[in-house]
């Protein structure tokens, strides 16, 4: 293989940011390799990045997995996954388990269907294909929480069997893939980027292409949640067709927009936007026109200012790539376009671990493929500091996770942002996965997926304890330790905690804008709000109402959850709009419960603490299976939201019909079965008892028996349950009794399983499992098995039993004429 020396080029081109880059060159993984496109990812979680390469050879789409391409000796793993040609590879941790998934998209082999496979993780560079594959030979895919559950959803953009182009919207839960209609466009040319607009803490979308009436256009969608995105933003003008990037390159707060491709007239652009106001303004710089492959808008010297990477095919036709360096007196361009005249990819990974972005720059001179690593000089980036004050508080089905921004060495506050990680064990991700390792190196080179700011909002978790942590990412992509909670100390993914619960008191108000509350509780404790966040840790707080808004109070840890409180503020409306459900009520469970209101006013939307959203229909059918509190929305034609009174449903207690699941009785005998007080009773089958409507009644079957009484409580509530009379034949000298059924629960009924018998001389009695092993053994016949070995509980199902020895008569011990039979263990 042809390879050609690069060393000394930075020297030849513009000193700023010559260097820090020293250029080496490595074998290609290939011969005859077209490659379509590079990313990275630790995807065996040993700390070291992988270089994906991916494209097509000898007439497949493979993957070229190279590791250790920063040394002098690579190694390079090929991966066939069944593609006949590769268009895209996005990475992902698609199942919640901190390890880099794969997503493939192009046409499938043999066939040439197009197709979209993804394919998760199982270390060893082994990937196992999921459940989920889309028909649409995928130009570009995006992974992203659009519903705030935790897990990341999916938009696949591509040309189905037919060459026509279609967006897919595809919903995680946990059940698997549901699709969704996004309303989102599939305009020609179309590329997305995700990334938060507007800072909430929702994922919003960049689109940009060309309409069905050709114009080009560059329009942002906002996130309304649940997959339901609204037009927002459109910039003045478009370059479509080529990469686009996010980056705060002003250190303000917000994400700046970097378009690559060409204008309306097919001539290539390359645009800078600034987050203005409540828009964007193009950027007064002079950057290469360009259709990008690549662009990038990231700290690439380690002075924590943004730079800008470009890399494609420029406005002659040739390939080339720009690297922009943002110094103070403005950004100056270094210029490659030597060594460009031979590139067609370049990618930016931490490849050595000390925190700064180095670049893989592959291509090929000659028909030879071609790879040189730039090694990043810049100073150690240890990143940022870990973030501070984490709180947590749930309100009805929201959780919000919020936290003070640290400061980082070089990269502003204001451009930091962060990945949040949510489990339900400590250090576990299958709520949320932050991609990363626990000393904080990430698994993917990304800005912090929740962006820059300092909430995170999860819906619908259910009741229980979570475990959590956050990473504040900087501009060079390098992430922190995240936080410990206090009195663990250590580094790394150091959990805290928070407690989900539904349920709490609430109250709701409504108030002209302006108005001051003052809010008062008799514990010190914590106050939000869903608009402002964290307001205040004390006893007494004071708000002011601006907006339609929901505060609420979090006690201290130990706090009961009835201790939480939560009051929802709307904005002038009139007195008129009021919505009253009711008072309070205990029911049955299982009852049905009638809740209505005027839908004149408006549309009615029902929630519950404990089951989210209940839908619009009204009246709204009620089934009460446990403690909850119902309340219902009216979104009025004004635009107003006004919130119905909380009806708090209690359940009436349950009460237990009978003390015991069995009784027994020796052939011949009787037993009175006596019950909890009810209003009335009934027992089937009414053979064998005295009064089958009796609260205990006699009974005298000739055969063990079970029976089931129906009552009604002194609530009014139906209740049922049974009892088995176990008739115990008389026990002479020669005979046995082994019964075929135990069930040690711990509920102190039939707990162990025993031979029964009079007149034993010598006894062995023995039990296996279904496999043939061993699990008990005596020779004493009072000792009985209580369903464990060596105190570990045997899972519930059939088991052998075998028998031997003798009774004092010298007959040998048998039941009903056999050694050996079955009981089975009830769990």
């Amino acid at each position: 293989m042809k390879l050609y020396t690069t060393w000394g080029l930075a020297l030849l081109s513009s000193a700023v940011l010559a260097q820090e880059f020293e250029v080496h060159e490595r074998p290609a993984p290939a011969e005859g390799w077209q490659p379509r496109g590079v990313v990275f990812a630790d995807l065996n979680s040993n700390t070291q990045l992988e270089t994906i390469w991916y494209g097509d050879a000898a007439g497949k789409g493979l993957l070229y997995l190279g590791s250790n391409v920063h040394t002098s000796a690579p190694a390079y793993t090929t991966l066939d996954l069944g593609f006949q040609s590769i268009v895209t590879v996005t990475l992902v941790d698609a199942d919640q388990d901190n390890e880099v998934d794969v997503l493939v998209s192009g046409k499938k082999a043999p066939s040439g269907e197009p197709a979209s496979q993804l394919y998760l993780n199982r270390g060893n560079s082994t990937f196992e294909p999921s459940d989920w594959i889309d028909s649409l030979a995928a130009i570009q895919t995006l992974w992203a929480d659009w519903d705030s559950d935790g897990r990341k959803d999916l938009l696949v953009y591509g040309t189905d069997a037919d060459g026509v182009l279609a967006l897919h919207a595809y919903r995680h839960t946990t059940d698997g893939w549901e699709r969704q209609n996004s309303g989102l466009p599939a305009w020609l040319q179309q590329t997305m980027l995700p990334f938060d607009a507007d800072n909430d803490g929702d994922t919003d979308v960049l689109i940009t292409g060309r309409a069905s009436d050709g114009t080009a256009v560059a329009q942002v969608y906002t996130n309304q949640g649940s997959f339901r995105f609204q037009a927002g933003t459109q910039l003045p003008a478009s370059s479509v067709g080529g990469a686009t990037a996010a980056g705060d390159y002003n250190s303000d707060g917000h994400m700046d927009l970097l378009l690559t491709g060409t204008d309306p007239t097919g001539q290539a652009q390359t645009l800078l936007y600034l987050h203005q106001g409540d828009g964007y303004q193009r950027a007064a710089l002079e950057l290469e026109a360009m259709v990008g492959q690549t662009a990038l808008l990231a700290d690439l010297d380690h002075d924590g200012s943004t730079d800008v990477l470009l890399a494609g095919t420029k406005a002659a036709g040739t390939p080339g790539w720009r690297l922009y360096a943002q110094r103070t007196e403005g950004l100056q361009a270094v210029n490659y376009d030597t060594l460009a005249q031979a590139t067609s990819l370049v990618g930016v990974a931490d490849l050595t671990n000390d925190g700064n972005l180095d670049l893989i720059q592959t291509g090929s001179q000659n028909d030879t493929a071609t790879v040189h690593f730039w090694q990043s000089l810049a100073s150690p980036n240890r990143g940022p500091h870990v973030p501070t004050d984490p709180r947590s508080v749930t309100i009805a089905n929201r959780t919000l996770l919020s936290w003070q921004a640290p400061t980082d060495d070089t990269t502003a506050q204001e451009a930091l942002t962060y990945e949040v990680y949510v489990g339900t064990y400590e250090e576990g991700m299958d709520i949320a996965s932050a991609t990363a390792h626990k000393g904080g190196l990430r698994k993917l080179v990304a800005h912090g997926s929740q962006g820059q700011g300092t909430t995170f909002t999860l819906y619908d978790l259910p009741d229980g304890v979570y475990y959590w942590g956050v990473q504040a990412v900087d501009n060079a992509f390098r992430g922190s330790e995240c936080w410990c909670a206090e009195g663990q100390g250590g580094s790394g993914f150091c959990t805290g905690l928070f407690r989900v619960c539904t349920d709490i008191a609430r109250a709701d108000t409504m108030l002209c804008e302006g108005t001051a509350l003052t809010l008062t509780t008799s514990t010190g404790g914590a106050w939000y709000s869903t608009a402002l966040g964290f307001l205040s840790e004390s006893a007494t707080t004071t708000y002011t109402a601006t907006q339609s808004d929901t505060l609420y109070y979090v006690g201290p840890p130990d706090a009961a959850c009835q201790e939480n409180y939560s009051l929802t503020v709307q904005l002038a409306f009139p007195d008129s709009m009021q919505l009253t459900l009711g008072a309070d009520t205990t029911v049955c469970p299982g009852e049905v419960l009638s809740f209505s209101a005027d839908t004149a006013l408006g549309q009615v939307r029902w929630r519950s603490a404990a089951q989210g959203d209940l839908g619009t229909d009204t009246p709204l059918y009620y089934t009460a299976s446990q403690r909850d509190q119902v309340w219902a929305e009216l979104h009025t034609a004004g635009g107003c939201t006004v919130w119905s009174d909380t009806v708090t449903i209690s359940l009436f207690e349950t009460i237990e019909l009978l003390s015991e699941e069995e009784v027994r009785m020796p052939e011949g005998g009787s037993v009175v079965l006596r019950t909890a007080q009810a209003r009335t009773y009934q027992w089937s089958p009414a053979e064998g008892l005295s009064d089958p409507n009796s609260d205990s009644p006699v009974a005298t079957p000739d055969v063990t028996t079970t029976y089931v009484v129906k009552a009604t409580s002194l609530d009014g509530c139906a209740l049922v349950d049974s009892i088995t009379v176990i008739v115990e034949p008389q026990v002479t000298a020669t005979r046995l009794f082994i019964p075929n059924y135990f069930s040690p629960n711990g509920d102190g009924r039939n707990e162990v399983f025993k031979v029964y018998g009079d007149g034993i001389d010598a006894f062995t009695l023995q039990i296996f499992d279904r496999s043939g092993v061993k699990v008990f053994e005596t020779t004493n016949p009072s000792e009985g098995w209580a369903g464990d070995v060596n105190g570990t509980p045997q899972p519930g199902g059939v088991y052998l039993w075998r028998i031997s020895g003798q009774f004092r008569d010298g007959s040998e011990l048998t039941f009903n004429g056999e050694r050996t039979g079955v009981i089975r263990l009830a769990r």
